[in-house]
């Protein structure tokens, strides 16, 4: 388990780094902010889209390990508990943290202070789904007794 939540956590920490990235370079004005502005149809659509996908992915990345289907998925053979948790925990990282960085990179094509808004949510959910030797007992040891 200590080689998968290694890869876990390089996976979460990559996440924000991107999104760092993204914003440095957006600043220092490497890249141009303001591309997509004069497209109000195509921001119409890519606000309510991120929008709801930002509900669906946080909430559902939260929620993951509580539904029963997931929880008898993943006990159902005791060998395999640590590669199924693990495949958990990475799509939990991952439905958190792609659309956080796409919502930075449409905060500076739009300058629409909504993706800045989803971008903070989803920064506070990573929190939750911090990759670490002590959630993995924790989740596997909980969500067993449920």
């Amino acid at each position: 388990m200590k080689k998968k939540n290694f890869y876990l956590t390089i996976l979460f920490y990559s996440n924000i780094l991107i999104a760092l990235v993204l914003f440095i370079l957006f600043e220092s004005n490497v890249l141009l902010e303001g591309d997509w502005t004069e497209q109000p149809m195509t921001e119409f659509v890519v606000t309510y889209t991120m929008e709801l996908l930002s509900i669906v992915f946080v909430w559902l990345s939260l929620r993951l390990l509580k539904f029963n289907q997931i929880q008898k998925w993943l006990f159902s053979d005791s060998e395999k508990i640590e590669s199924r948790y693990f495949l958990l925990a990475l799509s939990r990282i991952l439905a958190i943290g792609l659309p956080l960085i796409l919502n930075v990179l449409f905060y500076y094509l739009f300058i629409n202070t909504t993706f800045a808004g989803l971008s903070a949510i989803h920064l506070l959910a990573l929190i939750f789904v911090f990759p670490s030797k002590d959630r993995f007992q924790n989740d596997t040891t909980l969500s067993n007794n449920n």
